[in-house]
């Protein structure tokens, strides 16, 4: 009888979701396939490289000087022509289709352009396959009113901010690049001709996965390929603030113009390859059901839905909701997997070796209002951001003792291993075990002669106190124990550039 009704629940499920896991992955893989065609054209970051970007970045700051911010004539003279020619065109940009035809012509022309141009080109054209998300989205979430009640007030917030603090035409045929429909012209990544962009399928995440794998990755890898092949260190070149701020602002070159060079190339670099391996990451896991999953919890909140009774949400009703039988599919390893995650580490261990040379040129720079990237408010703080760099580079390079600068307590971190051999379903992080007890706790308080009997809440009550251990030992080798766990997590957020580690941890213990 269990077995039948089991297999009900599941098949009730199946029914409920349109897809089995199985079929979630293979639509998946159809339409989005895990491909390292790529790599091989791939910039590597070889030493000589790294070591011809620092030297270049030393001479630059050792040979230049700084000018007087009211020197227009200093800054217009170091900007190519074609800088000059973009900014104009940019300025005439009053729709969203306009902002597109600039776009498909600064790609199509990106090779023959100076170093100038093509540090700014490289950053704004992934923007591409941003167009019209906000609309494409709108169905996914619709039928999650929570989910689509957050984003449709964010989107509303960024539209009301913008025509107060940016009411510029250029801001605002950006903003409509990125919420409205539009009609595609056969350029990738929109391949269809004279068709109005498709929205992604109603109540279906394969659609925003199938977005990150095929459109946001493959235009970001592209960005940061460009900037890996850049070469910056013959001059600084220089950035006009009135690409952001419109025509109208400016009427004098103070604060007008911005210096850069490889300092912002590495920084660039860094956040570029942050985000795709978050993209990456975020690949490798199948969402199935991540919506109404979320919207369940959310009603716990009382969102969607109202409160009977008022008792908190411990991680216990969370956990509960999470490993409900018609979740099981959300947070499973595709079989791809690990080759989105081992591309997902590559990215991370660039982002922090670009970050790091950014750092080491920065303490060199002189100060100056001047720069892109200003060390200004950086220098006081040498000693705690050196100490973060030299751990975020013995953490990607393979196991790594962090010490809490708070207590000196110390633990073993394998960052590597979890990227390469990932965990085969998320859920196993969470929570096995539970403090149970009263959620009221009744107690006697003595009034002067008198007892009187209180009562409070029991706030351990649903907090996590056991893990599966197994799942987490290949990542953190010295933990024996639950209380080990424990230690780990706390040590990682008082450890120095370790904190970043410790957030999805804390969000998988609490």
């Amino acid at each position: 009888m269990k077995k039948i009704t089991l297999s009900v629940i599941l098949l009730a499920t199946i029914e409920c979701f349109g897809l089995t896991p199985k079929e979630y992955y293979t639509q998946l893989t159809n339409l989005a396939p895990y491909s390292d065609s790529w790599k091989s054209d791939f910039p590597t970051a070889s030493k000589a490289a790294v070591e011809k970007s620092a030297r270049a970045m030393a001479e630059q700051e050792t040979r230049r000087k700084v000018a007087s911010d009211l020197d227009q004539e200093f800054f217009e003279s170091k900007m190519s022509p074609a800088m000059k020619e973009f900014r104009e065109k940019f300025l005439q940009v009053k729709t969203a289709d306009q902002l597109d035809a600039l776009l498909l012509k600064a790609n199509e022309k990106y090779d023959s352009y100076p170093a100038d141009l093509k540090f700014i080109v490289a950053q704004v054209l992934p923007l591409r396959a941003l167009r019209g998300i906000i609309w494409r989205l709108i169905p996914t979430v619709e039928d999650t009113k929570m989910a689509h009640s957050l984003i449709l007030t964010q989107v509303k917030s960024i539209a009301v901010n913008m025509k107060l603090l940016l009411p510029t035409e250029q801001w605002q045929a950006g903003f409509d690049y990125v919420t409205q429909p539009f009609v595609e012209n056969g350029i990738p990544p929109f391949v269809n001709t004279g068709k109005v962009v498709a929205q992604f399928e109603r109540g279906n995440e394969t659609s925003v996965q199938v977005f990150f794998r095929s459109q946001l990755i493959p235009a970001l890898r592209e960005s940061s390929a460009r900037l890996e092949k850049l070469d910056l260190s013959s001059d600084l070149s220089v950035w006009d603030n009135k690409l952001l701020y419109g025509s109208g602002s400016f009427p004098t070159a103070m604060d007008r113009y911005a210096l850069f060079g490889e300092v912002e190339r590495h920084a660039a670099l860094s956040n570029i390859y942050a985000v795709l391996s978050e993209a990456c990451f975020q690949s490798a896991y199948s969402i199935q059901g991540s919506l109404r999953m979320n919207q369940e919890i959310g009603r716990l909140y009382g969102w969607d839905g109202t409160l009977n009774n008022v008792d908190g949400v411990p991680a216990a009703k969370r956990v509960s909701v999470i490993r409900k039988p018609q979740y099981a599919s959300w947070g499973l390893l595709f079989q791809d997997g690990k080759q989105w995650t081992s591309d997902a580490w590559m990215f991370l261990t660039r982002s922090v070796e670009h970050g790091d040379q950014m750092w080491e040129a920065m303490k060199s720079r002189p100060v100056s209002e001047t720069f892109m990237v200003s060390n200004a408010y950086a220098l006081p703080f040498q000693r705690p951001i050196e100490n973060r760099f030299k751990m975020l580079k013995r953490i990607t390079q393979g196991p790594a003792e962090v010490r809490s600068f708070i207590t000196d307590e110390k633990v073993t971190v394998n960052l590597k291993e979890y990227y390469l051999n990932p965990p085969a379903d998320l859920k196993q992080l969470y929570a096995t075990g539970f403090e149970g007890g009263l959620d009221m706790i009744t107690t006697d308080l003595k009034v002067g002669d008198k007892t009187q009997k209180v009562k409070y809440r029991n706030y351990y009550y649903g907090r996590p106190t056991q893990w599966n251990l197994s799942v987490y030992r290949p990542y953190f080798p010295d933990v024996k124990s639950n209380e080990d766990l424990k230690k780990t997590v706390r040590v990682l957020t008082q450890g120095w550039g370790t904190f970043i580690v410790a957030v999805p941890l804390i969000n998988y213990m609490n």
